[in-house]
């Protein structure tokens, strides 16, 4: 079975910290990962989703994952995976209908630590509410989806969001980029803010 890369942020408490009535800092430690699960194709023979959804359920329970940010998932990945992860919730549309057409850029979390108080998905583009629309000179649509979440027990609100840049526009990746800054600063402010998602860049380049 191929491996897909997976990278875990844990215990990233450095970033997520709330202050209590005491004036002391609390630290909030998060077991946070990115995985493009890769969309249910029928010519991936053996590596077929049908081979592969009961490894990708197992994984994330076993690692005791808190947030996922996940990337080309069709809406029947979606739904084996809901039947699958119970003790999560999830928010995300797919990216050609903003309903269920197209692939999603998913965020599951454990409802018994964390509170959304609000999500949505925005398109990558010169106009992130059109849904469907191919921003810049990008090969496909793409989407941005975020939740604002809050700590159950310290009462800490941060944002998640995750998304799949394009694989072929050099400019759609770098205004992607900067598109989702925008938004992280209009939604949450000088609140923290965790970014996931398979950016199809190295760190040389601008959107990086």
């Amino acid at each position: 079975m191929k491996k897909r890369l997976i990278i875990c942020l844990a215990g990233i408490s450095g970033i997520l910290t709330t202050a209590c009535q005491e004036k002391k800092t609390e630290k909030i430690t998060v077991n946070w990962a990115t995985f493009n699960i890769r969309y249910d194709n029928p010519a991936d023979s053996l590596n077929n989703w049908k081979y592969r959804k009961d490894t990708i359920a197992a994984f994330i329970k076993a690692n005791q994952l808190d947030i996922v940010g996940m990337q080309e998932v069709l809406h029947n990945q979606l739904e084996d995976l809901k039947q699958r992860l119970p003790e999560y919730a999830e928010v995300g549309v797919g990216r050609e209908d903003g309903k269920t057409q197209g692939e999603y850029a998913p965020l599951f979390y454990r409802k018994d630590r964390f509170e959304a108080l609000d999500s949505n998905t925005f398109w990558l583009s010169q106009y992130p509410d059109s849904v469907g629309f191919i921003g810049w000179d990008g090969a496909c649509t793409r989407i941005a989806t975020w939740a604002k979440l809050k700590d159950r027990k310290t009462g800490k609100i941060f944002m998640a969001v995750n998304t799949h840049f394009d694989h072929i526009g050099v400019e759609a990746r770098k205004n992607s980029a900067l598109l989702i800054i925008q938004k992280i600063k209009e939604i949450v402010g000088d609140q923290p803010a965790v970014l996931t998602g398979d950016f199809n860049v190295s760190d040389q380049w601008d959107a990086y």
